[in-house]
């Protein structure tokens, strides 16, 4: 599959709000929900546009995945960015895993990053069940830094693994 990264706009709030609505169920098995509000049709406008700021401001950047029929397959952040320094986060659409998506989607981002020398450092995590994100960070450079499990006093019983990468 041809993959390419396409940076987040207003223009594609309608697909990117059907993405997220089509995969919410799946994507909630490996991390917290984001919320009801987030999927009604005005929370997810008013989420994108803070987004599409933040990312006009340089605090961080974020990409579609699309396929050669231009379809959201994914999506793959870097947030916080300070210092030459970011965290990464991704999530591909139900449909297109096991295709090695996520794989090469971080691949992209990080020769864009080291080609733009934007980033010099990433951190990331991934919950301890999420033995595919895992193999995709480690595939791409990413070392362990530590396991954490989840002592913020939510319902919420996940255990993350955090990893680090580095030019």
């Amino acid at each position: 599959m041809k993959l390419c990264l396409k940076p987040l706009s207003m223009e594609d709030e309608e697909a990117l709000y059907q993405f997220e609505v089509i995969n919410r169920t799946y994507f909630e098995q490996y991390v917290p929900s984001r919320g009801k509000d987030y999927y009604s049709q005005s929370g997810f406008h008013e989420r994108l546009r803070a987004l599409v700021l933040e990312q006009e401001q340089l605090c961080s950047l974020f990409y579609l995945m699309k396929n050669e029929h231009q379809a959201i397959i994914g999506r793959i952040n870097v947030v916080d960015i300070n210092d030459g320094a970011g965290e990464l986060g991704y999530r591909i659409g139900e449909e297109y895993v096991d295709q090695k998506i996520a794989t090469q989607a971080v691949r992209i981002l990080l020769d864009k990053l080291v080609a733009h020398k934007q980033i010099k450092s990433l951190q990331a995590k991934t919950t301890t069940t999420n033995v595919a994100s895992q193999k995709v960070l480690e595939q791409n450079g990413f070392l362990v830094q530590k396991e954490v499990e989840n002592n913020s006093g939510t319902n919420s019983s996940l255990s993350f693994i955090h990893y680090k990468w580095s030019q």
